[in-house]
């Protein structure tokens, strides 16, 4: 079927509205652009819309450039390789403004995306260890073979090379995701200022040849190895239990003037460009108050604030989180951070009601913060916002418009080539 695409969609697919399909209804083009004329196959027929895939471009936009990975349409980690870098930006701009507008009701000024390197930008990487070694495919739960991530940094592609060679030479059991059998699932690559730690999940502790793999990893320089096994029939990729091999224990980084340790499990923005930028935004935007740092983490962007607030209270619910949390303040002798280990929505309310003239800084999880975190800071003089998902941003943000005016919305491309966006709210009491 021919059909011409009208605009993207919020994944960054393209959209045909019905008056132009012979099916009178909306259909999705994954990898479809504005103003062509695709030639496409009807997935899936819904009551009012349907999902396409592309076949064939018979009429191509301007915008549209060769991608440069074999594996793109194929793997789904990447949705918008076939777009020019400009226009990728211009879109995570409309989509921030779109959503922002449709679901909460907000018609703000949004400011121009702030770019990223759009290659090898990733300090961390996940991979799949089946029949196959790679990605998953796009739309399905079969792997597809990947050699080079172009959106991994070259340690991590490295890293992955090494393994895959060690597996085949060695003949390592790899795990069934249909069975649930076999021993390797999943290589967790980190890798930030040429350190470099690879953590093998498995279903259980008994690998052999351990030593033959980190003695190749070594011709990566600093380098760690660990285990974790995790035989659980779920898609969680790391269990509780890590094993630790050799080598060096964590990445040790510094930053903004603060000396910090992260491991596999720690949470660390993938982009590191794009994490200074943001974070240099947001402590830009502290000016000797008392701030609220919701969820926390293990409290880098606390530290960070620290040298310009009064005082931080760290919140945050992740017990092992917190407890990092702690060690960071001691080891750069910060003495204006207290670290509190608890849920959000029961901890904020109850500082916001003891303290005077604070500022939240809110950066919660794809999912949003609620309404019980949201009704509770309606009070203060300022909130920073830092979110991964426009439409949860602007759920929460229609909760603050009757009390808060927008200064600033901000979208941060942490993730070029993808769907993804990261988007940064100032707000300041009415």
């Amino acid at each position: 079927m021919r059909v011409k695409i009208n605009n993207l969609g919020m994944n960054g697919e393209g959209i045909s509205s019905p008056e132009n399909n012979e099916l009178n209804k909306v259909i999705f083009v994954p990898f479809a652009m504005p103003n062509e004329i695709v030639e496409i196959e009807i997935l899936q027929e819904k009551a009012k819309f349907c999902n396409g895939k592309l076949i064939s471009v018979e009429s191509s936009s301007i915008d549209r450039i060769k991608s440069p990975c074999p594996y793109f349409m194929k793997c789904g980690g990447c949705n918008l390789q076939h777009i020019k870098y400009e226009k990728q930006l211009e879109f995570k701009k409309n989509l921030v403004k779109d959503t922002l507008l449709k679901v909460g009701g907000i018609n703000h000024e949004i400011v121009s995306t702030q770019p990223s390197k759009n290659y090898g930008y990733r300090n961390k990487g996940v991979f799949f260890l089946g029949k196959n070694i790679g990605m998953m495919e796009y739309n399905s739960h079969n792997i597809i073979e990947i050699d080079k991530c172009l959106l991994m940094n070259d340690e991590i592609n490295q890293a992955l090379a090494i393994i895959k060679d060690w597996i085949k030479t060695y003949n390592i059991s790899t795990f069934d995701f249909n069975s649930y059998k076999g021993l390797l699932k999943y290589a967790v690559i980190r890798s930030v200022n040429n350190q470099t730690l690879i953590c093998l999940v498995t279903t259980n502790e008994k690998v052999k040849h351990l030593d033959v793999l980190y003695a190749n990893l070594q011709k990566l320089g600093q380098v760690g190895l660990y285990l974790n096994i995790n035989n659980q029939r779920n898609s969680i990729i790391l269990g509780k239990q890590f094993k630790y091999i050799s080598g060096i224990k964590d990445i040790s980084l510094e930053e903004f003037g603060i000396k910090y340790n992260i491991d596999i499990p720690s949470f660390l923005q993938v982009n590191n460009e794009i994490k200074r930028d943001l974070y240099l935004e947001v402590a830009n935007n502290i000016n000797n108050e008392i701030v609220i740092d919701a969820y926390a983490g293990a409290g880098l962007l606390s530290a960070i604030l620290s040298k310009q607030a009064k005082k931080v209270y760290s919140v945050e619910i992740v017990k092992e989180a917190s407890i990092k949390a702690k060690a960071l303040t001691l080891e750069n002798k910060i003495t204006n951070i207290e670290v509190i280990n608890g849920d959000c929505s029961y901890i904020v309310p109850k500082l916001v009601g003891k303290l005077n003239n604070c500022c939240v800084v809110l950066d919660p999880s794809h999912a949003g913060c609620g309404e019980e975190v949201i009704n509770s800071v309606k009070s203060v003089n300022k909130i920073i916002y830092i979110s991964c998902n426009p439409i949860a941003l602007a759920k929460d943000l229609r909760l603050l418009i009757n009390t808060h005016n927008i200064q600033l919305i901000k979208p941060y491309d942490m993730f070029p080539q993808t769907k993804h966006v990261e988007t940064l709210v100032i707000l300041t009491k009415k």
